[in-house]
């Protein structure tokens, strides 16, 4: 398999130029950071009604064959013989020190058939991660040009269910099921990475367009771009690899101990993995809420009250919901109980701040409610 050097297109390309929005590289795409409308109005847009995102250059694999479970079984820390038909599950690919290759989701299509989408900065090293590890009997099938479309909201549904032979209002969240959007047949899941309800639509290519403007045409959903995207899933506490996790941060470290499975003991960095479980990690992966008017971005580093180095930050932006300085990042574990306080260096100022949950979701919920 051959991977192109130069920036990549998804085929939601012109329509997302037509529209005139702001293209940035991004993992080898050429993607959209915002549109028309300021990032905090398309963030916003999402939270109150439906925000729809091309995620088309996410990296899209399909393992089939007889032994895909344990292939799996060794490659993350998750068990997957119980796994359900069009079940989807949050994972990571994890090394032999127990650091995080990369986080995917896994849906089972079939017996013995496992999509898998990963993040696209990681495509051409997952891919060849997992070749090296299938059998004679395994096949790995590249699906990377096929659309992937979000649609992300509390209006999700609404929307997408009269355009669908079939009543989404059943589909619980972490499932997927193959309908047809209009006359497009389409693998459909109930995930997202916006803290929101939502449907990840997979399609062909050559049917992006369609689906896309169907969607648009309700009149409740906008185009959102890779800008509110991110500070959306900093709102949700939704970790993104390269900043938030890396090769040598394993997953109880990263707060990430609930996806793994006592029934599965032959994953890599079983050892490192499991002594930290009985353990406990020296750092850990905590929430950040600035509790005075400022931004910290990641590398930002974080205090305690003596005034002893005790962190840093990963992420960090403006919270578009609450109106304040959010954040995650690791800290020692004695500092990492929620409402620890702690002081954040902004530009060589010292802004105070508490650890908070890593999502802000019900915080967020409380005040749109009051």
């Amino acid at each position: 398999m051959s991977f192109p050097s130069k920036l990549q297109h998804t085929p939601l390309h012109q329509w997302h130029t037509n529209a005139q929005a702001k293209m940035v590289p991004f993992a080898g795409f050429d993607m959209p950071l915002h549109y028309t409308t300021s990032i905090q109005e398309e963030h916003l847009w999402t939270r109150n009604h439906a925000g729809l995102f091309d995620v088309s250059h996410m990296g899209k694999f399909t393992l089939q064959g007889p032994h895909v479970l344990n292939i799996l079984e060794q490659l993350t820390p998750t068990a997957w013989q119980d796994f359900p038909m069009f079940g989807c599950r949050y994972s990571v690919l994890t090394n032999h020190d127990g650091g995080i290759i990369d986080d995917l989701i896994v849906t089972r299509t079939g017996a013995d058939i496992f999509n898998l989408v990963v993040n696209a900065a990681n495509q051409k090293s997952v891919y060849h991660h997992l070749w090296d590890h299938l059998d004679d009997m395994t096949t790995m099938q590249d699906f990377s040009e096929d659309a992937l479309i979000a649609l992300q909201g509390p209006l999700a549904e609404s929307i997408l269910n009269p355009l669908c032979n079939h009543d989404l209002s059943t589909l619980k969240p972490m499932n997927a099921i193959r309908a047809n959007v209009g006359e497009v047949p389409s693998l459909i899941s109930r995930t997202g990475y916006t803290g929101e309800d939502g449907f990840e639509i997979n399609c062909d290519a050559v049917a992006a367009a369609t689906v896309w403007e169907k969607l648009i045409e309700s009149g409740n959903t906008k185009p959102i771009g890779l800008a509110a995207r991110d500070t959306l899933r900093l709102e949700a506490g939704m970790p993104l690899y390269g900043q938030d996790l890396d090769t040598s941060t394993s997953p109880v470290e990263a707060s990430l101990g609930w996806i793994l499975r006592q029934e599965n003991q032959n994953f890599y960095g079983h050892s490192r993995i499991c002594q930290e479980m009985v353990n406990t990690p020296k750092i850990k992966r905590v929430g950040i809420q600035l509790l005075e008017q400022g931004i910290a971005r990641a590398g930002a580093e974080i205090f305690n009250e003596t005034g002893t180095k005790v962190g840093y930050l990963t992420s960090g932006s403006f919270s578009p919901s609450l109106q304040v300085g959010i954040g995650q990042g690791y800290v020692e574990t004695e500092h990492a109980q929620i409402g620890q306080k702690l002081t954040i260096d902004v530009r060589g100022k010292k802004i105070p701040a508490r650890v908070h949950k890593l999502s802000f979701m019900s915080s967020i919920k409380e005040q749109q409610k009051g």
